[in-house]
């Protein structure tokens, strides 16, 4: 299992470096957007080697600090006028296309639903629609 689950990380790891890569193209190559991504990721994978997210009975939900930062980004991109002039620069092929992620992602997540580290329900066999959205980049792209 330890062998496999490194595979695993290092696939993970491999889909991470390529979505993060598309995305900075997709923004223009911004610089700030690749310190600002990379940080979060950092910042987020050594808070979940700490185990915080394990305690699930407080509150307020620790989950919180995963979510609100990025809609907070998410808000000031749509509504304040300098996050508005930056998603003019975005190259909205690019960010279809990263929708293609999708795909080997459920893959991982099958992977780890069979090394028993995940649930059934995650997987697109227990319910999980996602693939359905990376399957069908190609034809959003061709005739979207």
């Amino acid at each position: 299992m330890e062998d496999i689950t490194l595979y695993i990380s290092i696939i993970f790891g491999l889909i991470v470096f390529l979505s993060v890569f598309t995305f900075y193209k997709g923004v223009a190559s911004s610089k700030g957007f690749l310190i600002l991504t990379l940080g979060w990721i950092f910042l987020q994978t050594g808070i979940s080697i700490s185990g915080f997210y394990e305690e699930t009975n407080v509150f307020p939900l620790r989950v919180a600090v995963l979510v609100l930062p990025p809609v907070s980004f998410m808000l000031w991109l749509f509504f304040s006028a300098r996050g508005k002039s930056l998603l003019v620069n975005v190259n909205i092929h690019l960010l279809i296309v990263i929708h293609v992620v999708r795909v080997p992602i459920e893959l991982v997540i099958y992977w780890l639903f069979i090394c028993k580290a995940l649930p059934h329900e995650m997987t697109v066999g227990g319910g999980n629609p996602d693939i359905i959205a990376g399957l069908t980049v190609p034809v959003v792209i061709t005739w979207g």
